[in-house]
C-alpha cells in the first residue's frame, strides 16, 4: 500500500490537498499525473481525481496537479 499527498484545485477553485492510500503507484510524466500498476500505466490524472473522491466519500470536480509519495508498502518514508 502506498500513501500519497495529492495537491489539487477543488470545484470552487481553491487549492486543497488530500492524503490517499492506494495499491497503485502515482507519478508525474510529461507534466501530467499517471497511475501505474506494476510499472504499467493504467490511468491518468482523471483516475487520480477519482481516487480523491473515493477517499473523501463524495463526488467533486477536482483538478489534481501533483502527487508526493509519503510512504510505500514497507512503511518507509520515500523522500
Amino acid at each position: 500500500m502506498n500513501t500519497y499527498k495529492i495537491r489539487f484545485f477543488n470545484s470552487a477553485g481553491y487549492r486543497d490537498n488530500e492524503i490517499i492510500r492506494t495499491n497503485f503507484q502515482i507519478e508525474e510524466r510529461n507534466n501530467s499525473l499517471v497511475v501505474l500498476e506494476e510499472g504499467v500505466v493504467v490511468g491518468n490524472a482523471e483516475m487520480v481525481e477519482q481516487l480523491i473522491n473515493e477517499t473523501r466519500g463524495w463526488q467533486e470536480a477536482n483538478t489534481a496537479v501533483s502527487a508526493e509519495k509519503v510512504t510505500s508498502e514497507g512503511g518507509t518514508l520515500s523522500h
